[in-house]
């Protein structure tokens, strides 16, 4: 529950009509059907709002691209 309103953002980035970084929707994606993540498992190593916060900033079309590394 305390994740829901990251969880909702994350959900109307994914709808947006704009294209958004594919990137972005496979660890939407990831974080979705991974039974053994955040989203399923309390005891995940991640933490879900974490992980939720990060897809959604991957998810945003002026992201840059190519993280510096």
């Amino acid at each position: 529950m305390a994740a829901a309103p990251s969880v909702h953002e994350m959900l109307v980035a994914l709808e947006a009509p704009a294209p958004v970084p594919v990137r972005g929707v496979a660890m939407a994606s990831l974080l979705l059907c991974d039974g053994a993540g955040p989203l399923y498992n309390r005891r995940a190593p991640l933490d879900l709002r974490a992980s939720v916060r990060e897809v959604t900033v991957r998810l945003d079309p002026a992201a840059r691209l190519v993280v510096p590394g």
